[in-house]
């Protein structure tokens, strides 16, 4: 299309020059030329337009360039090198002969006009370059003559070279297609022709399908036929947040919660970021520094504000009514602040609240009363003076949920929520959702954590409330995709770690727990959720019977920070790993300590003496005795009693007392019966002499083990078996 449109700017670019247009022909033979750069005949009329004899040179110079045998261009430069040849005079010889010292004065002449010639390139007369101009179009015109149509063209007579040979090749291949298909027709007329069912189907008749009318159903007078109901499908709309709300950006940074009161002094600003980083004895000197400021200066409630709460975080909260004393004395000096009014009843309802939980939390409802009557009258006060502040909402709710009342710290949510201002407010939505779930609504609680998301990613407390509801609801699947997203926002949280890895172990997926739990443990650190991630983890390996892994674990938890169930478990990874020196010093350290461990420790110390000591220890036999039978009568696991019961049974057996062994063993084959506990019977029953019983155990015990390959089975026992059975024999 760009050689069609060349053309075209060409064909116009001549016509203008023909009509005597250069400026227009030369702007439109431009043009064409930048779509065909190679094209001959557009710079040949370039040429005869250009302004000057150097542009004319140009243009027939890049002729040459492309094609070095266009005569026409040569006899144009040619041309235009004749006539900008100047010819010289013929030197006159001289006819006095210079002297040696004489000057020349050819020479000092030529110097003379060299210095006087204006610099550039020699340019030939007009009359010179209207007779090269006058050639140059006479040869254009010549040249752009039509060609005489003296060209014969005649018929083919010949095929193309290769068209033989394609020929031939599809004919090839047309008659290997039809003798494949003659071939497969002869295969099938033979298979009809030879198989009696083929030729039924081919040959045979079609059935003729018979239409066979159906009675019609005729009611039956006196009864109204009930129509079926039908099943209608109720939609769930979408969860849409309210437009209020603004929206964040899931894949960017979160944004910084805004402090309001707003701070403008930087010092200050620092101390309480040290506060909220926990920091407070750093941020006590800058918040005194500020408040004398204020002191000695114009007044200021922030530096008292911010000194009372760093107070109140240490549970100083006299200290801290103290500064907000002195703050409301000043507040007359600057009535021009309202919200400086509200700022000291906030710090006053933060300050009373604390004292009413100690209060509380000692089981003192009655000094607490008046607490709670003057922090709620202060933070109503704070409230109505200024809406935005945040602080007096959650003192409220806090405080009447810790009082169980719920209703009424729904509502003052709902107050604040419903100020634009504080409708976006991730911790007000939190602490609707929180008291949503204590009063069982999960749906409405699950819809604020997704509003609180939805403004701000980043609110961590709106994913394990997401995690907890659906636990809580058996719905182990959304609890992972919810710790999915979780660890999504947070890679490095270990936490997150532990709520994925307990969902995947509560829908049954310990594999993929396993591997959540390794990524979480990289941080190598021993904070509570890392411990809570080494005892599922260890749990696990109990349950998979790989005790070495499983002690590794609980060894690493008391390295940290145990407690006494984590001792307990390491008592029972060491047992079964084989290290009975190392669970049996656990067990003692536990049972010196008197901590309660349920019977399960004596559980372990009763078996570990047993396995160890001779039938002639009685004194260790005794002890085991004795810890086995405080562990039958305080573990509340029926099989842990019914383990304990077996393992009394051997001691009882070894000391000698055949019946309370014989109901010992009893007892624990009532619960489960096992080959380990028919084997103990047997024994039992031949010290009562009992012969036929323990016969019948045994070869319970032996039948069995020919399918189970039982540790305990050896060739005394079937020689003991053996021997019995021929005694009963004889007998």
């Amino acid at each position: 299309m760009s050689s069609d449109f060349a053309r075209e700017l060409r064909q116009q670019g001549i016509t203008a020059a023909k009509a005597g247009n250069k400026d227009e022909a030369r702007r439109l033979l431009q043009q064409s030329i930048r779509l065909e750069p190679d094209n001959e005949s557009g710079w040949l009329w370039l040429a005869s337009v250009a302004r000057d004899a150097q542009e004319r040179v140009f243009c027939l110079n890049r002729i040459l360039e492309i094609n070095p045998n266009n005569e026409t261009a040569q006899k144009a430069l040619e041309g235009l090198q004749a006539a900008s040849t100047t010819p010289q005079a013929p030197a006159q010889p001289s006819m006095v002969k210079r002297l040696p010292n004489a000057p020349d004065t050819k020479k000092a002449a030529a110097e003379e006009t060299a210095r006087t010639q204006t610099p550039g390139v020699p340019l030939p007369s007009a009359d010179r370059l209207t007779e090269a101009q006058q050639a140059l179009d006479a040869i254009i015109r010549r040249s752009l003559e039509p060609v005489p149509n003296t060209i014969k063209w005649t018929h083919k007579t010949r095929n193309r070279a290769g068209e033989r040979d394609i020929i031939i090749y599809r004919m090839y291949v047309g008659a290997a297609a039809f003798a494949v298909f003659v071939v497969f027709a002869i295969i099938a007329i033979y298979a009809v022709n030879t198989n009696d069912t083929l030729r039924g189907v081919v040959y045979g008749p079609s059935a003729t399908p018979t239409f066979t009318p159906t009675a019609s159903l005729t009611p039956t007078y006196g009864l109204t036929p009930t129509p079926s109901p039908t099943p209608r499908l109720t939609w769930t709309p979408t969860d849409r947040p309210p437009n209020v709300l603004p929206t964040s950006n899931p894949y960017s940074f979160p944004r910084a919660t805004q402090v309001y009161p707003q701070i403008f002094e930087a010092p200050l600003a620092q101390a309480y970021q040290l506060m909220l980083a926990g920091d407070i004895p750093r941020a006590l000197p800058t918040l005194e520094a500020e408040r004398r400021a204020s002191v000695d200066g114009r007044f200021d409630a922030n530096p008292y504000y911010y000194q009372a709460l760093a107070r109140i975080m240490q549970g100083r909260y006299s200290e801290a009514i103290n500064i907000l004393e002195d703050a409301e004395e000043r507040l007359e000096e600057r009535p021009d602040e309202p919200s400086f009014r509200a700022l000291v009843e906030s710090g006053y309802a933060q300050a009373y609240w604390g004292q009413a939980k100690e209060a509380l939390d000692a089981g003192n409802p009655q000094a607490a009363a008046p607490i709670l009557e003057d922090m709620q009258t202060h933070a109503e006060a704070a409230i109505e003076r200024d809406f935005r502040m945040v602080a007096p909402y959650l003192v409220l709710i806090e405080a009447n949920t810790r009082q169980r009342r719920l209703s009424v710290a729904l509502e003052v949510v709902n107050t604040a929520l419903a100020h634009e201002e504080l409708a976006a407010n991730t911790v007000l939505i939190m602490q609707k959702a929180q008291i949503l779930y204590a009063q069982g609504a999960d749906e409405e609680a699950l819809y604020q954590a997704f509003l609180a998301r939805y403004v701000d990613p980043s609110t961590e407390d709106a994913y394990r409330l997401q995690v907890e509801i659906s636990m809580d609801r058996r719905q182990y699947g959304q609890a992972v995709l919810y710790a999915q997203d979780y660890l999504f926002y947070f890679p490095g949280k270990t936490e997150a770690h532990r709520l994925l890895a307990e969902a995947h172990i509560a829908e049954g997926s310990d594999d993929l727990a396993l591997q959540i739990i390794e990524r979480g443990l990289q941080a190598n650190t021993d904070d509570p959720d890392t411990l809570e991630m080494l005892r599922a983890r260890a749990a696990i390996y109990l349950n998979r019977r790989q005790y070495d892994l499983a002690l590794a674990d609980y060894q690493r938890i008391l390295d940290a920070d145990p407690v006494t169930q984590d001792r307990v478990n390491y008592v029972r990874a060491a047992y079964f790993a084989g290290q009975t020196s190392d669970a049996r010093s656990a067990a003692e350290s536990l049972l010196t300590r008197g901590q309660s461990t349920n019977g399960t420790v004596n559980l372990f110390m009763g078996r570990i003496l047993a396995e160890s000591a001779d039938s002639s220890d009685s004194e260790t036999l005794q002890q085991a005795q004795t810890y086995l039978t405080q562990a039958a009568a305080s573990l509340t696991s029926r099989d842990d009693r019914a383990t304990a019961q077996e393992y009394l049974a051997r001691v009882q057996l070894s000391l000698g007392d055949t019946e309370a062994a014989l109901e010992a063993i009893n007892s624990a084959l009532n619960v489960a019966d096992t080959a380990r506990r028919r084997y103990v019977r047997a024994q039992i029953l031949l010290e009562t002499g009992d012969a036929a019983g323990a016969l019948a155990d045994y070869e319970w015990v032996l039948a069995w083990s020919e399918v189970f390959p039982f540790n305990f089975r050896d060739a005394e026992l079937e020689t003991r078996f053996t021997d019995l059975r021929d005694a009963q024999t004889e007998s």
